[in-house]
């Protein structure tokens, strides 16, 4: 497998190995003159080097102060004239100690509602991607490309089936959460066997992300015609799915294929989603392994139709900038999507007795929720009823994974 991608500024390319032995040659030989520092003992060094005068400790320490007084005056100073709370309440309940999860929530909202913050914040954020920096969500990729920085840890980070990750994952539950199976594939085999309980099949789709198809945007060393990554657990997840006969449906290799064929970027410029195109390639796919494994009832002819409709919007990733679009960094993007309607020309709606059920989440959501921006009608349960010829019941929860829409 080819080596995970890292973002520009943390993942340069390979010293030639030439360098690499001439210079570990030099390290050796000035560890034999002086004892080589650690960090610990080089910082103490600095620090007792430093010399600050009487008066520039002074300045900072009231520079200090001033920072920390002004910042919490000013708010309250807004939040009364707003006629809000001076200081929002912690919890509702009588709980003496909070749990993990209102302190989050209450970090949340005060970073939210804080006046400074969205002063200082975006004006910052647009210094530094202009720098090529991200934030603690987003990537700042090659040639403007926006990459979610959790889908590059997917693939950058230990195996989703090694004890230590699972460990973690049980650790991170909240205590206000319901019980999580942390062992994707004991949760997926656990469900397969709920619904065959009740005579229904189950077809598994894993998504990719943007950094599978396109690592290009992170590290120039990928050139376009470099394979899909994958998380190093992933090929063990595949031999245990068919060892518990569970088909799975994965297009990542049709849409690798699309993308060496024609040369298009799969997923949208500054979003975490595919593309209007790269979501018919999977809904094709998925209609042909539904057709080979599961043997539904004949119905009424269903004759749904498509017409074309542009949509144009600025990404999620951007969003998460928090950039004022005023600055034009990253200006919105057109796309040109497949609304499906029925046989009487209305826009296709899910259908509750439909024998097929997608369940997702946004990635079956965009371009079907208008919400999202991205337009509606045109998704990848509309696009999985147009290649069936059947209706389709849909039940998607964004940001939920599968977990959320399968509860």
């Amino acid at each position: 497998m080819p080596p995970s991608p890292l973002p520009p500024d943390e993942n340069p390319l390979p010293r030639d190995e030439t360098t690499a032995t001439s210079s570990l040659g030099e390290v050796r030989s000035t560890a034999s003159a002086a004892p080589r520092l650690s960090r610990e003992e080089e910082a103490k060094l600095a620090l007792e080097g430093t010399a600050i005068s009487p008066s520039v400790a002074r300045s900072l320490c009231l520079l200090f102060l001033l920072t920390i007084f002004c910042v919490p005056v000013l708010q309250t100073a807004v939040n009364a004239r707003r006629g809000q709370a001076i200081v929002p309440a912690l919890s509702g309940d009588r709980q003496l100690i909070p749990v993990a999860a209102q302190l989050k929530q209450f970090e949340t909202r005060l970073e939210r509602d804080s006046v400074a913050a969205q002063w200082v914040l975006p004006r910052v954020q647009s210094a530094l991607t202009r720098g090529g920096v991200g934030n603690e969500q987003a990537y700042i990729g090659r040639h403007g490309a926006l990459v979610y920085r959790p889908d590059v840890d997917y693939l950058t980070g230990a195996g989703f089936l090694n004890a230590s990750t699972l460990k973690s994952r049980v650790q991170t539950k909240t205590s206000e959460s319901a019980p999580v199976q942390p062992d994707p594939a004991k949760a997926i085999v656990g469900f397969r066997d709920q619904l065959a309980q009740r005579g229904i099949g189950l077809i598994l789709v894993p998504t990719p992300s943007k950094p599978m198809l396109h690592p290009d945007q992170l590290a120039a060393r990928y050139g376009e015609s470099a394979g899909a990554l994958q998380n190093p657990s992933y090929q063990q997840f595949l031999e245990q799915m068919a060892e518990h006969q569970i088909v799975v449906c994965d297009p990542t290799a049709p849409l690798e294929s699309a993308r060496r064929r024609t040369g298009k970027a799969q997923f949208l410029d500054t979003d975490t989603h595919w593309t209007p195109d790269a979501m018919q390639i999977a809904a094709t796919a998925l209609a042909a392994s539904v057709r080979d494994n599961v043997e539904l009832p004949a119905q009424p002819q269903f004759r749904p139709s498509r017409r074309a409709v542009l949509c144009s919007n600025r990404g999620d990733i951007a969003a998460m900038l928090k950039i004022p679009a005023r600055e034009g960094l990253f200006p919105p993007q057109q796309v040109t999507t497949e609304q499906v309607l029925t046989e009487g020309g209305e826009v296709w709606k899910p259908s509750p007795s439909a024998d097929v059920l997608l369940l997702g989440d946004s990635f079956t959501n965009i371009y079907s929720t208008a919400g999202m921006g991205w337009g509606s009608g045109a998704g990848l349960a509309e696009q999985l009823s147009f290649e069936l010829r059947r209706p389709v019941d849909v039940i998607a929860v964004n940001a939920g994974g599968a977990s959320t829409s399968r509860r």
